[in-house]
């Protein structure tokens, strides 16, 4: 890969750029998070009352 033109910016920073995914603008995981609390949830539960630990 080669870097033809660099333009300078100017933000003091790194430029972010925004691609919608869907109309709520929400990522892939969002609308999943409650399966994924749920999960860790049991995970948790889990190590704690493991024998010998």
């Amino acid at each position: 890969m080669t870097l033809n033109k660099a333009k300078p910016q100017y933000f003091g920073g790194v430029q972010v750029i925004e691609y919608r995914n869907n109309e709520e603008k929400q990522g892939d995981f969002e609308q999943a998070i409650f399966l994924i609390d749920a999960y860790n949830a049991l995970q948790s539960d889990r190590m704690i009352e493991a024998p010998g630990k």
